[in-house]
């Protein structure tokens, strides 16, 4: 878990395809698909090669799990 007092974050990297949010770290369960996330996406916990993230998205809060192959550190990157 990473500790409250860090402020770590990401961005999408998914920008011409959906960003899909899972409720565990597979892709079993889906609890969201939603567009291109533009906002820093926070990141709660890291599991393997997942990440378990909280952000806001047209004024709704999401929890869930990321694979981090959809994401990058750099917000004017192309993650690639």
């Amino acid at each position: 878990m990473v500790p409250d007092t860090t402020k770590l974050f990401v961005y999408s990297s998914m920008y011409s395809s959906p960003f899909i949010l899972y409720s565990m770290p597979d892709t079993t369960e889906v609890v969201a698909i939603l567009g291109y996330i533009v906002d820093p996406i926070f990141v709660i916990d890291v599991r393997e090669t997942w990440l378990y993230v909280h952000f806001i998205y047209e004024n709704n809060e999401y929890k869930g799990w990321i694979p981090k192959t959809e994401c990058c550190s750099n917000p004017y990157s192309t993650c690639g």
